[in-house]
Protein backbone atom coordinates (compact mmCIF):
# COMPACT_ATOMS: atom_id res chain seq x y z
CA UNK A 1 0.00 0.00 0.00
CA UNK A 2 1.42 3.19 -0.99
CA UNK A 3 1.85 6.03 1.51
CA UNK A 4 0.76 9.94 1.29
CA UNK A 5 3.28 12.42 3.52
CA UNK A 6 1.50 14.64 5.93
CA UNK A 7 3.76 17.42 6.73
CA UNK A 8 2.77 18.57 10.12
CA UNK A 9 -0.93 18.69 11.04
CA UNK A 10 -3.85 20.88 11.50
CA UNK A 11 -5.71 21.75 15.25
CA UNK A 12 -8.63 19.44 14.27
CA UNK A 13 -7.60 17.49 11.33
CA UNK A 14 -5.15 14.65 12.49
CA UNK A 15 -7.84 12.16 12.68
CA UNK A 16 -10.07 13.54 9.93
CA UNK A 17 -7.23 13.35 7.33
CA UNK A 18 -5.77 9.87 8.45
CA UNK A 19 -9.41 8.62 8.02
CA UNK A 20 -9.95 10.44 4.20
CA UNK A 21 -5.99 8.48 2.96
CA UNK A 22 -7.31 5.35 4.37
CA UNK A 23 -10.81 5.97 2.88
CA UNK A 24 -8.66 6.57 -0.77
CA UNK A 25 -6.77 2.95 -0.21
CA UNK A 26 -3.16 4.54 0.96
CA UNK A 27 -1.39 4.43 4.04
CA UNK A 28 -1.12 7.99 6.18
CA UNK A 29 2.90 8.75 7.15
CA UNK A 30 3.02 11.95 9.23
CA UNK A 31 6.26 13.86 9.38
CA UNK A 32 5.31 16.19 12.82
CA UNK A 33 7.83 17.76 15.22
CA UNK A 34 6.09 16.66 18.26
CA UNK A 35 6.73 19.20 20.79
CA UNK A 36 4.61 22.20 19.02
CA UNK A 37 1.31 19.86 20.15
CA UNK A 38 -0.62 19.09 22.66
CA UNK A 39 -4.14 17.68 24.35
CA UNK A 40 -6.02 15.88 21.67
CA UNK A 41 -4.26 17.15 18.77
CA UNK A 42 -0.96 14.88 19.99
CA UNK A 43 -3.38 11.79 20.96
CA UNK A 44 -4.89 11.32 17.85
CA UNK A 45 -0.86 11.94 16.05
CA UNK A 46 0.39 8.57 18.39
CA UNK A 47 -2.65 7.01 17.03
CA UNK A 48 -1.00 7.31 13.36
CA UNK A 49 1.99 6.08 11.36
CA UNK A 50 4.57 9.71 11.91
CA UNK A 51 8.30 10.15 12.31
CA UNK A 52 8.80 12.89 14.83
CA UNK A 53 11.23 15.43 12.93
CA UNK A 54 11.32 19.72 12.63
CA UNK A 55 9.78 20.22 9.20
CA UNK A 56 11.58 23.56 8.51
CA UNK A 57 13.28 22.03 5.51
CA UNK A 58 12.62 19.73 2.95
CA UNK A 59 16.33 18.46 2.24
CA UNK A 60 16.24 17.11 6.13
CA UNK A 61 12.96 15.89 5.42
CA UNK A 62 14.31 14.16 2.29
CA UNK A 63 17.24 12.60 4.52
CA UNK A 64 14.83 11.85 7.24
CA UNK A 65 12.92 9.62 4.69
CA UNK A 66 16.06 7.79 3.65
CA UNK A 67 17.51 6.87 7.12
CA UNK A 68 13.56 5.54 7.82
CA UNK A 69 14.10 3.44 4.02
CA UNK A 70 11.08 5.08 2.73
CA UNK A 71 11.45 5.46 -1.23
CA UNK A 72 10.23 7.60 -3.80
CA UNK A 73 8.38 4.43 -5.13
CA UNK A 74 6.28 4.07 -2.26
CA UNK A 75 4.85 7.21 -2.01
CA UNK A 76 1.93 8.54 -3.65
CA UNK A 77 1.78 11.97 -2.52
CA UNK A 78 3.17 14.73 0.16
CA UNK A 79 0.51 17.32 1.14
CA UNK A 80 0.25 19.53 3.80
CA UNK A 81 -2.53 21.31 5.71
CA UNK A 82 -0.44 24.30 7.39
CA UNK A 83 -0.13 27.40 5.45
CA UNK A 84 3.73 27.57 7.18
CA UNK A 85 4.60 24.21 5.21
CA UNK A 86 3.31 24.71 1.64
CA UNK A 87 6.81 25.78 0.05
CA UNK A 88 8.28 22.76 2.12
CA UNK A 89 5.62 20.41 1.37
CA UNK A 90 6.12 21.37 -2.20
CA UNK A 91 9.95 21.16 -2.45
CA UNK A 92 9.52 17.46 -0.86
CA UNK A 93 7.39 16.43 -3.54
CA UNK A 94 9.75 17.83 -5.81
CA UNK A 95 12.73 15.89 -4.84
CA UNK A 96 10.77 12.88 -4.60
CA UNK A 97 9.12 13.13 -7.98
CA UNK A 98 5.52 12.36 -6.37
CA UNK A 99 2.70 14.48 -6.56
CA UNK A 100 2.25 17.55 -4.59
CA UNK A 101 0.64 20.98 -4.16
CA UNK A 102 0.89 23.21 -7.63
CA UNK A 103 3.30 25.23 -7.27
CA UNK A 104 1.29 28.58 -8.42
CA UNK A 105 0.02 29.14 -5.12
CA UNK A 106 3.14 29.97 -3.65
CA UNK A 107 3.21 33.31 -5.00
CA UNK A 108 -0.13 33.98 -2.65
CA UNK A 109 1.77 32.85 0.15
CA UNK A 110 3.71 36.67 0.16
CA UNK A 111 0.76 39.31 0.97
CA UNK A 112 3.03 41.95 -1.13
CA UNK A 113 2.03 39.39 -4.26
CA UNK A 114 -1.72 39.07 -3.48
CA UNK A 115 -1.84 42.76 -3.63
CA UNK A 116 -0.26 43.09 -6.30
CA UNK A 117 -2.34 40.84 -8.35
CA UNK A 118 -5.52 42.44 -7.71
CA UNK A 119 -4.96 46.23 -6.68
CA UNK A 120 -8.23 47.23 -7.80
CA UNK A 121 -9.72 45.05 -4.89
CA UNK A 122 -7.10 45.74 -2.24
CA UNK A 123 -6.30 48.36 0.18
CA UNK A 124 -3.29 50.61 -0.08
CA UNK A 125 -0.41 48.61 0.81
CA UNK A 126 3.39 49.36 0.67
CA UNK A 127 6.12 46.57 1.83
CA UNK A 128 9.51 47.35 2.89
CA UNK A 129 12.20 44.91 4.33
CA UNK A 130 13.48 45.60 7.86
CA UNK A 131 17.55 45.74 6.57
CA UNK A 132 16.75 48.20 3.63
CA UNK A 133 13.87 50.56 3.59
CA UNK A 134 13.36 54.05 3.18
CA UNK A 135 11.50 55.49 6.24
CA UNK A 136 10.54 58.49 4.19
CA UNK A 137 8.18 56.57 2.26
CA UNK A 138 6.11 55.53 4.70
CA UNK A 139 5.86 59.18 6.13
CA UNK A 140 4.14 59.34 2.27
CA UNK A 141 1.86 56.64 3.42
CA UNK A 142 0.73 58.23 6.21
CA UNK A 143 -0.62 61.45 4.71
CA UNK A 144 -2.66 59.28 2.40
CA UNK A 145 -4.29 57.29 4.99
CA UNK A 146 -6.01 57.62 8.63
CA UNK A 147 -5.13 54.56 10.28
CA UNK A 148 -2.24 51.43 9.71
CA UNK A 149 -1.88 47.41 9.90
CA UNK A 150 1.74 46.14 10.09
CA UNK A 151 2.16 42.70 9.26
CA UNK A 152 4.83 39.74 7.97
CA UNK A 153 4.41 39.43 4.36
CA UNK A 154 4.40 35.35 4.55
CA UNK A 155 3.08 34.48 8.32
CA UNK A 156 -0.49 33.61 9.39
CA UNK A 157 -2.42 33.40 12.80
CA UNK A 158 -2.09 36.84 13.94
CA UNK A 159 1.77 36.93 14.21
CA UNK A 160 3.39 39.87 14.23
CA UNK A 161 0.32 42.25 13.54
CA UNK A 162 0.51 45.55 14.99
CA UNK A 163 -2.67 48.27 14.53
CA UNK A 164 -1.83 51.60 15.12
CA UNK A 165 -3.44 55.23 14.38
CA UNK A 166 0.16 56.71 14.32
CA UNK A 167 3.34 55.41 12.19
CA UNK A 168 5.66 54.15 14.59
CA UNK A 169 8.86 55.64 14.73
CA UNK A 170 12.41 53.70 13.24
CA UNK A 171 12.94 52.35 16.16
CA UNK A 172 9.63 50.87 17.46
CA UNK A 173 9.19 49.79 13.93
CA UNK A 174 12.20 47.91 13.87
CA UNK A 175 11.99 46.81 17.11
CA UNK A 176 8.62 45.29 16.67
CA UNK A 177 9.46 43.87 13.10
CA UNK A 178 13.12 42.12 14.80
CA UNK A 179 11.39 40.69 18.06
CA UNK A 180 8.60 38.86 15.97
CA UNK A 181 9.50 35.12 15.83
CA UNK A 182 9.68 34.50 12.23
CA UNK A 183 11.34 31.23 10.86
CA UNK A 184 14.04 31.97 8.38
CA UNK A 185 12.11 30.40 5.50
CA UNK A 186 9.35 32.50 6.05
CA UNK A 187 11.58 35.92 5.19
CA UNK A 188 11.29 37.27 8.58
CA UNK A 189 12.88 40.63 7.05
CA UNK A 190 9.87 41.51 4.73
CA UNK A 191 6.90 43.10 5.96
CA UNK A 192 4.06 44.61 4.27
CA UNK A 193 2.18 48.13 6.09
CA UNK A 194 -1.44 48.63 4.59
CA UNK A 195 -4.20 51.16 5.07
CA UNK A 196 -6.35 49.79 8.01
CA UNK A 197 -9.85 49.26 6.64
CA UNK A 198 -12.33 49.30 9.42
CA UNK A 199 -14.88 46.43 9.02
CA UNK A 200 -15.42 42.81 9.18
CA UNK A 201 -13.57 40.17 8.76
CA UNK A 202 -14.64 37.35 6.15
CA UNK A 203 -13.28 34.39 4.38
CA UNK A 204 -14.70 32.99 0.89
CA UNK A 205 -14.37 29.17 1.38
CA UNK A 206 -14.23 27.30 -1.60
CA UNK A 207 -11.45 25.41 -4.69
CA UNK A 208 -10.94 26.14 -7.76
CA UNK A 209 -10.72 22.54 -10.37
CA UNK A 210 -9.77 24.03 -13.68
CA UNK A 211 -11.88 27.34 -14.58
CA UNK A 212 -14.93 25.91 -12.00
CA UNK A 213 -14.57 28.47 -9.35
CA UNK A 214 -16.78 26.80 -6.36
CA UNK A 215 -17.58 29.22 -3.79
CA UNK A 216 -18.76 26.96 -0.78
CA UNK A 217 -19.89 30.00 1.19
CA UNK A 218 -18.99 32.98 3.75
CA UNK A 219 -17.37 32.35 7.11
CA UNK A 220 -17.63 35.17 9.56
CA UNK A 221 -14.42 35.79 11.35
CA UNK A 222 -14.87 36.89 15.17
CA UNK A 223 -11.56 38.33 16.72
CA UNK A 224 -10.65 39.02 20.24
CA UNK A 225 -7.94 41.54 19.56
CA UNK A 226 -5.15 39.24 17.14
CA UNK A 227 -6.91 36.19 18.18
CA UNK A 228 -9.52 34.35 16.27
CA UNK A 229 -12.51 33.00 18.55
CA UNK A 230 -15.78 32.19 16.68
CA UNK A 231 -16.85 31.76 13.36
CA UNK A 232 -20.38 30.83 11.32
CA UNK A 233 -20.60 29.19 8.21
CA UNK A 234 -22.08 30.02 5.97
CA UNK A 235 -23.51 34.16 6.44
CA UNK A 236 -23.64 34.52 2.59
CA UNK A 237 -27.47 35.62 3.39
CA UNK A 238 -26.58 37.34 6.29
CA UNK A 239 -24.25 39.64 3.78
CA UNK A 240 -25.82 42.55 0.83
CA UNK A 241 -25.78 40.99 -2.58
CA UNK A 242 -23.69 43.57 -3.95
CA UNK A 243 -20.82 42.42 -0.97
CA UNK A 244 -21.06 38.70 -1.88
CA UNK A 245 -20.49 39.56 -5.86
CA UNK A 246 -17.72 41.73 -5.44
CA UNK A 247 -16.03 39.13 -2.93
CA UNK A 248 -16.70 36.28 -5.52
CA UNK A 249 -15.29 38.70 -8.08
CA UNK A 250 -12.07 39.58 -5.87
CA UNK A 251 -11.79 35.78 -4.94
CA UNK A 252 -11.65 34.70 -9.24
CA UNK A 253 -9.89 37.64 -10.33
CA UNK A 254 -6.94 36.57 -7.86
CA UNK A 255 -7.24 32.72 -9.25
CA UNK A 256 -7.33 33.66 -12.83
CA UNK A 257 -4.13 36.14 -12.42
CA UNK A 258 -2.43 33.40 -10.55
CA UNK A 259 -2.98 30.67 -12.59
CA UNK A 260 -4.25 28.40 -9.56
CA UNK A 261 -5.68 25.13 -11.34
CA UNK A 262 -6.73 23.08 -8.60
CA UNK A 263 -6.59 23.75 -4.84
CA UNK A 264 -8.96 24.97 -2.34
CA UNK A 265 -8.72 28.84 -0.39
CA UNK A 266 -9.57 30.41 2.33
CA UNK A 267 -9.33 33.79 1.34
CA UNK A 268 -9.82 36.95 2.99
CA UNK A 269 -11.64 40.44 2.84
CA UNK A 270 -13.02 43.16 4.71
CA UNK A 271 -16.20 44.52 4.24
CA UNK A 272 -18.18 47.26 5.67
CA UNK A 273 -21.73 48.93 4.47
CA UNK A 274 -20.19 50.05 0.70
CA UNK A 275 -17.44 47.91 -0.50
CA UNK A 276 -15.16 45.05 0.31
CA UNK A 277 -11.49 44.61 0.12
CA UNK A 278 -9.05 41.59 -0.53
CA UNK A 279 -6.49 41.70 2.34
CA UNK A 280 -4.80 37.92 2.29
CA UNK A 281 -5.02 34.88 -0.23
CA UNK A 282 -4.91 31.76 1.96
CA UNK A 283 -4.37 29.21 -1.40
CA UNK A 284 -3.71 25.86 -1.46
CA UNK A 285 -5.22 24.48 1.96
CA UNK A 286 -8.59 24.56 3.70
CA UNK A 287 -9.11 26.88 6.68
CA UNK A 288 -7.73 26.45 9.87
CA UNK A 289 -9.21 26.53 13.40
CA UNK A 290 -12.99 24.64 13.00
CA UNK A 291 -13.17 24.98 9.02
CA UNK A 292 -13.29 21.63 8.47
CA UNK A 293 -16.21 20.68 10.72
CA UNK A 294 -17.89 23.93 9.69
CA UNK A 295 -17.98 22.85 5.76
CA UNK A 296 -18.95 19.25 7.00
CA UNK A 297 -21.71 20.08 9.62
CA UNK A 298 -23.64 22.79 6.99
CA UNK A 299 -22.98 20.01 3.89
CA UNK A 300 -24.36 17.09 5.98
CA UNK A 301 -21.11 15.50 5.58
CA UNK A 302 -18.79 13.80 7.42
CA UNK A 303 -15.41 15.70 7.86
CA UNK A 304 -13.36 13.19 6.72
CA UNK A 305 -14.84 13.63 3.13
CA UNK A 306 -14.03 17.30 3.45
CA UNK A 307 -10.58 16.28 4.07
CA UNK A 308 -10.92 13.71 1.26
CA UNK A 309 -12.10 16.17 -1.24
CA UNK A 310 -9.05 18.48 -0.25
CA UNK A 311 -6.46 15.78 -0.75
CA UNK A 312 -7.87 14.35 -4.09
CA UNK A 313 -7.96 17.46 -5.29
CA UNK A 314 -4.53 18.77 -4.43
CA UNK A 315 -2.61 15.36 -5.12
CA UNK A 316 -4.45 14.31 -8.11
CA UNK A 317 -6.53 16.50 -9.61
CA UNK A 318 -9.47 14.73 -9.41
CA UNK A 319 -12.80 16.94 -8.23
CA UNK A 320 -15.36 14.46 -7.17
CA UNK A 321 -17.19 17.19 -4.97
CA UNK A 322 -19.24 15.54 -1.99
CA UNK A 323 -20.94 19.20 -1.42
CA UNK A 324 -24.51 19.48 -2.31
CA UNK A 325 -26.82 21.98 -0.80
CA UNK A 326 -26.13 23.72 2.42
CA UNK A 327 -28.85 22.43 5.07
CA UNK A 328 -27.77 24.66 8.16
CA UNK A 329 -25.78 27.24 9.93
CA UNK A 330 -22.84 25.85 11.60
CA UNK A 331 -20.61 27.63 14.65
CA UNK A 332 -17.00 27.34 15.48
CA UNK A 333 -15.94 28.48 19.15
CA UNK A 334 -11.74 28.77 19.43
CA UNK A 335 -12.37 29.37 23.41
CA UNK A 336 -9.60 30.43 25.87
CA UNK A 337 -9.23 32.41 29.24
CA UNK A 338 -9.43 36.53 29.50
CA UNK A 339 -6.47 36.61 31.37
CA UNK A 340 -2.86 34.42 31.79
CA UNK A 341 -3.38 31.75 34.17
CA UNK A 342 -2.59 28.28 35.71
CA UNK A 343 -5.45 26.24 34.71
CA UNK A 344 -6.22 23.01 36.37
CA UNK A 345 -8.87 21.29 34.56
CA UNK A 346 -11.70 21.81 32.26
CA UNK A 347 -14.97 20.75 33.35
CA UNK A 348 -18.56 20.04 31.65
CA UNK A 349 -16.56 19.37 28.36
CA UNK A 350 -18.61 16.38 27.92
CA UNK A 351 -21.72 17.79 27.70
CA UNK A 352 -20.70 19.82 24.36
CA UNK A 353 -23.01 19.00 21.35
CA UNK A 354 -21.36 18.68 18.10
CA UNK A 355 -17.08 18.31 17.88
CA UNK A 356 -14.28 19.13 20.27
CA UNK A 357 -10.83 19.62 20.34
CA UNK A 358 -8.72 20.26 22.74
CA UNK A 359 -5.58 22.08 21.83
CA UNK A 360 -3.67 22.66 24.66
CA UNK A 361 -2.54 20.42 28.11
CA UNK A 362 -4.54 21.44 31.43
CA UNK A 363 -2.03 21.68 34.81
CA UNK A 364 -0.02 24.52 33.01
CA UNK A 365 0.04 28.28 32.80
CA UNK A 366 -2.07 29.14 29.64
CA UNK A 367 -1.76 32.57 27.94
CA UNK A 368 -5.04 34.93 27.54
CA UNK A 369 -6.63 35.50 24.31
CA UNK A 370 -6.08 38.14 22.12
CA UNK A 371 -2.09 37.85 21.68
CA UNK A 372 -2.76 35.51 18.59
CA UNK A 373 -3.97 31.39 18.04
CA UNK A 374 -1.51 29.89 19.75
CA UNK A 375 -3.67 31.02 23.25
CA UNK A 376 -6.70 28.04 22.02
CA UNK A 377 -7.60 25.89 24.69
CA UNK A 378 -9.65 24.10 22.84
CA UNK A 379 -12.00 24.20 19.78
CA UNK A 380 -15.68 22.61 19.81
CA UNK A 381 -18.12 23.02 16.29
CA UNK A 382 -21.65 22.87 16.34
CA UNK A 383 -25.03 24.39 15.89
CA UNK A 384 -25.99 27.78 17.24
CA UNK A 385 -27.56 28.30 19.22
CA UNK A 386 -26.81 24.94 21.30
CA UNK A 387 -23.08 24.92 20.95
CA UNK A 388 -22.65 28.88 22.14
CA UNK A 389 -25.29 28.31 25.40
CA UNK A 390 -23.33 24.91 26.22
CA UNK A 391 -20.03 26.01 25.90
CA UNK A 392 -20.78 28.91 28.26
CA UNK A 393 -21.88 26.23 30.78
CA UNK A 394 -18.32 24.91 30.97
CA UNK A 395 -16.20 26.02 33.85
CA UNK A 396 -12.36 26.47 33.30
CA UNK A 397 -10.33 25.51 37.02
CA UNK A 398 -7.53 27.75 37.32
CA UNK A 399 -5.47 28.89 40.63
CA UNK A 400 -7.39 32.02 40.83
CA UNK A 401 -11.00 30.30 40.48
CA UNK A 402 -13.22 29.26 38.33
CA UNK A 403 -13.84 31.32 34.98
CA UNK A 404 -15.98 30.54 31.82
CA UNK A 405 -14.56 30.08 27.97
CA UNK A 406 -13.49 33.17 26.71
CA UNK A 407 -14.88 33.33 23.06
Amino acid sequence: MKKIIVIETSDIGCAYTKQAINQMGFEELFLCDLKNYQGDTLKQINQTSYINTPTNCADELLKILEDNNIEAKSLAGVITFLDSRLEVASDLALKLNVPGHEKNIFQLKDKSNVMQLVPEHSPLTINFDINDFDYSDLYKFSDLVDSFIIKPRKMAGGIGVLISDTLPKTDELLNHCKSTPIPNFLSPTKWVIQEFIKGDLVSVEGYIFGDDFRALGISSRTKIKNTECMSQFPIDDQLPLHIVEKAHQACKDLLLRSEVKHSYFHIELIFNDEDCFLIDGNVGRLGGGGIGELLALSYDLDPSQVYQHVIELTLFNINHSPYERVSRLSTSICYGIKDISFVEKINGLDSLPGFHTQILDVQQKIPAMGSDNWSWLGIATGVAPEIVDALKAVQIQTQQGEVSPCF
